[in-house]
C-alpha cells in the first residue's frame, strides 16, 4: 500500500501550523519540501490531524485505489497553495465511517478550505469546482499590503497581539508576489506576511533595505532599560537559502521558526489564543432571528450588558440594492454554520447609508458596505471582516476573534441609530451610490443651459471627492489611532514585566 509514513506525514504537518518544525532534523524538512506539490495518500490518523485540524485548505480525492493521474494533476496546477489527499475508498472505510458516507454514496471531490474547519466540507463534481471553491475559502487579504507607516504599523501590532511574527517583503508593484500568499497559506499561525510595495527611500532606510527583493523577520525585543518595545530583524540569507522561490523560502521559515524557538526567542500565544474559552452546550443558547437596528430598537440591540460578541452587518438599505435581501440571508446561514452552534452571538445589521454616524464610530462608510464588525460590547472592542461577504468567511473571522487570532480594537461608545426616516430619505431621491446618473431638470425644477449643467456637475463631482476625501481621511486617522493606542498598550506592559523582573532580582 502506498501512503506517508507517520513520521513523514508529521512533516507535511509542519506547513499547516509549523508547530512540530522544532522537532524536525532540518535535513528532513528540506527532503519533504520538495514533494509539496504531490497529491498524498490518507490514513485515518493522517486525514484527522493532517486536514481536519489543521487550517491548510485540502482537496480531497475519493478513488478506488491510492494514486489518481487527475489528482496528482490537480495538486500540481495548484502550485502549494493548498494540499490534494486520496482517499482509497475500498481499503479506508474507517475514514469513510469518520465521515458518515457509504461507498455508494462518496463525493468525486471533498474541499475543506482554508482556516477553521468542520468535518462537513463541501463536496464537488470535476476537480476544476473543487479547486475554484479553495481558491476562493483563501481570504484575499491573507497578506497584509502596506503601502504607508500608518497601515504597516497596525498590521505590526495585529501580529504582535496574536503572537505572530510579523515577515516583512519588500519589492517593487502595488501587489504582492504569488509566492507571499503561498508563506501566508502555510504558516497562518507562525508568521504574519507584511508586504511593502515600493517603499520610500528613508523607509528602506531604517529598515536596512539596500535591494530589492528582500526580506526579512522582526521580533519584538522589549528594551529592560527604558520599557519600551524594540525589534531586531532576521534577514533572508539569499547565499545560504538561494532565490526569493517559495521552496527555498519554506525552508527559510522552517530553519527561523526551529532556531528561535530552541533559543526561547519564538513570542508565545495570547492567553486566549492558547486557551480558548469552552462553549456553552447549544441546547443552552437559544438562536435569536437577524435584526434591524433602528431607533427603536438601538438601545438593546448590543448593550454593555451582553454577553458575547455582536456581529453586526453594515448594509446598503436603498432600494436600489436588490442584492440587499440575499445580503441578510448570508448572515442567517453564517448563524446556521455547525462551527458557530454553542457561540454566544447577537447577528444583526445596519443600513450604513441612512446611518452613516454608525459606521463612521469604526471608520467605515457606505462604499465598503456590504461588511461586518463583531462587537464585544463588554470590553468596547471590535474587529472588522476585511475578507468575502459569505457565511464560511464569516465564520473563519468570528472563530478568529473568539480564539484571539484576530485583533480586536476599542471603540468609544456603540452609536445609537437616529430617528431618519430612511423610506422618506429613499423616496426624496438619495442616490443608491455617488455617481449614479439623475436628471438635472428633475433635481432643479427648470431647464438647465449648457454652461449651468456643467457648473452643477463640476460642483457635484467637487463635493463628492471633497467627501471621499474626507471619509478616507477619517478611516486612515482612526486607523492610526488604534495602532498607537496599542503600542501604548504593549509598552505599558513592557514597563510592567521590566520592573517586576527587576523586583525578583
Amino acid at each position: 500500500e502506498t501512503r506517508l509514513p507517520h513520521h513523514r506525514m508529521a512533516v507535511l504537518h509542519v506547513f499547516a501550523l509549523c508547530a512540530a518544525a522544532c522537532l524536525l532534523a532540518a535535513p528532513v524538512a528540506a527532503l519533504e519540501i520538495e514533494d509539496i506539490t504531490k497529491a498524498v495518500s490518507l490514513q485515518l490518523q493522517d486525514f484527522t490531524v493532517g486536514v481536519l485540524e489543521h487550517k491548510m485548505p485540502w482537496i480531497i480525492a475519493f478513488t478506488a485505489g491510492d494514486e489518481s493521474a487527475e489528482a496528482t494533476t490537480l495538486a500540481e496546477s495548484l502550485d502549494a497553495l493548498g494540499r490534494v489527499g486520496i482517499v482509497n475508498t475500498k481499503k479506508r472505510t474507517d475514514i469513510l465511517k469518520r465521515l458518515n458516507l457509504q461507498k455508494e454514496n462518496v463525493p468525486a471531490w471533498r474541499v475543506y478550505g482554508f482556516g477553521d474547519k468542520s468535518a462537513e466540507g463541501a463536496d464537488f463534481k470535476t476537480a476544476e469546482e473543487a479547486k475554484a471553491a479553495l481558491l476562493a475559502s483563501i481570504p484575499k487579504d491573507i497578506v497584509a499590503v502596506a503601502p504607508s507607516q500608518g497601515v504597516f504599523q497596525e498590521a505590526l501590532v495585529g501580529a504582535i497581539q496574536a503572537g505572530l511574527v510579523p515577515l516583512l517583503f519588500f519589492a517593487e508593484g502595488k501587489e504582492p508576489p504569488a509566492l507571499l500568499s503561498k508563506m501566508a497559506v502555510w504558516f497562518p499561525d507562525s508568521y504574519k506576511v507584511i508586504y511593502m510595495p515600493d517603499a520610500a527611500d528613508d523607509i528602506k532606510k531604517s529598515f536596512n533595505v539596500e535591494k530589492l527583493p528582500h526580506m526579512h523577520l522582526m521580533l519584538a525585543t522589549p528594551d529592560g532599560a527604558s520599557g519600551q518595545m524594540g525589534f531586531r530583524t532576521v534577514p533572508y540569507d539569499r547565499a545560504k537559502f538561494g532565490a526569493y522561490k517559495f521552496k527555498n523560502l519554506l525552508r527559510f521559515m522552517i530553519q527561523a521558526e526551529m532556531e528561535l524557538r530552541k533559543g526561547n526567542m519564538w513570542p508565545e500565544k495570547p492567553e486566549a489564543a492558547q486557551k480558548p474559552a469552552k462553549a456553552a452546550p447549544v441546547a443552552d443558547i437559544p438562536k435569536e432571528a437577524v435584526f434591524e437596528i433602528t431607533a427603536e430598537n438601538s438601545a438593546e440591540a448590543c448593550p454593555a450588558s451582553k454577553l458575547g460578541l455582536c456581529i453586526i452587518a453594515l448594509l446598503d438599505g436603498h432600494p436600489d440594492n436588490t442584492a440587499l435581501q440575499s445580503q441578510i440571508d448570508v448572515l442567517t446561514k453564517a448563524q446556521d454554520l455547525p462551527s458557530n452552534k454553542g457561540r454566544v452571538l447577537h447577528f444583526m445589521w445596519v443600513d450604513v447609508r441612512c446611518h452613516p454616524a454608525f459606521g463612521a464610530e469604526f471608520g467605515i462608510s457606505v462604499d465598503s458596505a456590504p461588511t461586518l464588525i463583531a462587537v464585544s460590547p463588554k470590553k468596547s472592542r471590535f474587529a472588522q471582516h476585511i475578507s468575502v461577504f459569505d457565511p464560511e468567511h464569516i465564520a473563519v473571522f468570528i472563530s478568529g476573534v473568539l480564539s484571539g487570532k484576530t485583533s480586536i480594537a476599542p471603540y468609544k461608545a456603540l452609536p445609537a441609530v437616529g430617528t431618519e426616516d430612511c423610506a422618506a430619505l429613499y423616496s426624496a431621491g438619495a442616490p443608491a451610490a455617488a455617481g449614479d446618473e439623475f436628471d438635472l431638470n428633475d433635481i432643479l425644477g427648470e431647464d438647465v443651459g449648457e454652461d449651468e449643467r456643467k457648473q452643477v456637475d463640476e460642483g457635484a463631482d467637487a463635493a463628492r471627492q471633497a467627501a471621499e476625501a474626507a471619509a478616507e481621511k477619517a478611516e486612515r486617522e482612526l486607523k492610526e489611532r488604534i495602532a498607537r493606542e496599542e503600542v501604548e498598550r504593549l509598552n505599558k506592559k513592557s514597563k510592567k514585566k521590566s520592573k517586576k523582573a527587576k523586583t525578583e532580582l
